[in-house]
């Protein structure tokens, strides 16, 4: 009997087994297979490309993810798909040879939509569109570009600029943002950083009277005194500057016969002096326009006029014939700070008298002079810098003078002589070149006079919005 139940365990496990496996043909057709892409060496390629449609559902069966990647957009994979799914279900589950896969291929690309219906071109700017079975290409029309040829063509496309491209009548050019702080390089194409200047300290302090204030050579501050109140014949203050010359003080007593001034010549500092009795010009010490603070004082004595710098004695006039005597004790002392009053008597000798640079600490003759604090405290315009270095002051130095009739100049478009006083009608041109570091800060950088008083053209510096920061800046040509 046990011999029995095995053999009937045997027949029946052969007859499983039977089932289990394939024929011979069967068996090889089950193991041939389409040769992949991304077989051995063609991996990367496949890494690197986007899935196509031939690749992801021919030579393999398409998954839902497959398909999206090849159309790159939703609605086009969900017409698609359930399309491919169907057509793959009726010719077959699986492709079993190229010849099957590419029957199943053809069988359901044909599903897919003609992506140039309904036209997606703009039809004013091309001229027709190609189905690229799964994407489109419009041909566009000369001046026409983009996807659908709806972009105007410009030149700053070929142009390749690095940040920004702007297009005008006739030209074409790069730009940089220059409030992020780049600017244009030499190849007129890429950006660089800007060359950042040291920032200008531009604090001011209430207590600095700033003399160069005037361009018209009057004074900055006017003061008037009786003599018999004046206890203390001496004047003293703190000067700083980099200008070499300018009128510092003028005085006088009883009219133009009788007066004084302290200015700087080539730096060091000059004593003009008038009376009854003579004149006399006498310039001493080293120079002092160096940008530091110097202690200055100037006192009158019986017999002597005395200059002192830094405690040391520059200047001593010792000439008791050019000095204030036989003026009338009730007559007033009249001093102009920084400028001249509007009759004063020409100076013995002539100089540029602004002076570019600043005061404080001063004593004017010991007397109150308490208003001029005040007055500066409410005008940050005559307070200097409290901080300066060399350049912070545009000394004005220098003059040309030209013998014409008229700053006439003939227009390109004039014909024959131009204006009065200018014959031959070339006329005359001025050329200006100024490199300048500027501040926040006003100031004239040159005139054209005319007659002495009449400023045919000015170029200046005014104040510049709050917060500005020295940046280099250029004026290459002026043309009256």
């Amino acid at each position: 009997m046990a011999a029995g139940m095995v053999m009937v365990l045997v027949a029946t496990t052969a007859v499983m087994v039977q089932g289990l496996f394939l024929r011979p043909d069967e068996a090889g057709a089950f193991l041939g297979r389409v040769r992949r892409a991304n077989d051995k060496g063609l991996l990367k390629l496949e890494e690197r490309r986007q899935g196509d449609l031939e690749r992801e559902c021919v030579e393999e069966s398409c998954s839902h993810e497959e398909a999206r990647e090849v159309f790159e957009n939703v609605p086009e994979t969900e017409y698609f798909y359930p399309r491919y799914q169907e057509c793959s279900r009726k010719l077959g589950a699986a492709p079993r040879s190229d010849d099957d896969a590419k029957r199943i291929f053809k069988g359901c690309v044909r599903a897919l939509p003609n992506q140039c219906s309904p036209p997606p071109c703009r039809a004013e700017s091309s001229s027709g569109c190609v189905d690229l079975q799964g994407d489109f290409a419009c041909r566009c029309l000369p001046g026409w570009t983009g996807k659908t040829c709806s972009e105007v063509w410009s030149e700053c496309v070929e142009l390749r600029c690095e940040q920004g491209c702007s297009e005008s009548a006739g030209s074409v050019r790069c730009y940089c943002e220059g409030r992020n702080g780049s600017t244009l390089a030499t190849d007129q194409r890429s950006c660089q950083p800007i060359h950042t200047c040291a920032p200008v300290s531009d604090q001011k302090d209430p207590t600095f009277f700033y003399l160069g204030m005037n361009f018209n050579k009057g004074p900055a501050i006017f003061m008037r005194f009786k003599l018999q109140k004046l206890t203390r014949p001496m004047s003293t203050f703190e000067l700083r500057t980099f200008d070499p010359e300018g009128l510092v003080f003028y005085g006088e007593t009883g009219g133009h016969s009788n007066w004084f001034l302290l200015a700087l010549h080539n730096g060091q500092l000059e004593v003009q002096m008038k009376d009854t009795n003579g004149k006399l010009v006498t310039t001493g010490g080293k120079p002092v326009n160096d940008g530091q603070w110097h202690q200055v004082s100037v006192e009158k004595t019986l017999s002597h006029v005395i200059v002192k710098v830094d405690g040391e004695e520059v200047i001593n006039v010792n000439n008791p014939g050019h000095i204030s005597n036989g003026v009338d004790p009730n007559s007033e002392l009249e001093i102009s700070v920084a400028g001249l009053p509007p009759s004063a008597p020409d100076m013995l000798r002539p100089m540029n008298v602004r002076l570019d640079g600043c005061i404080r600490n001063w004593d004017w003759m010991g007397q109150d002079t308490a208003w001029i604090s005040g007055a500066l405290r409410d005008e940050p315009s005559r307070q200097c810098y409290r901080n300066v270095e060399p350049g912070s002051f545009l000394p004005g130095a220098g003059h040309a003078e030209f013998n014409t009739l008229s700053y006439a100049v003939r227009k390109p478009s004039a014909v024959g002589p131009s204006a009065e006083g200018d014959a031959d009608g070339d006329g005359w041109r001025l050329q200006l070149r100024l490199e300048l570091r500027p501040s926040r800060d006003q100031a004239v950088l040159v005139a054209l006079v005319r007659n002495g008083t009449d400023a045919e053209l000015t170029v200046a510096l005014t104040h510049a919005a709050r917060g500005a920061v020295g940046t280099p800046a250029r004026q290459q040509q002026l043309v009256p």
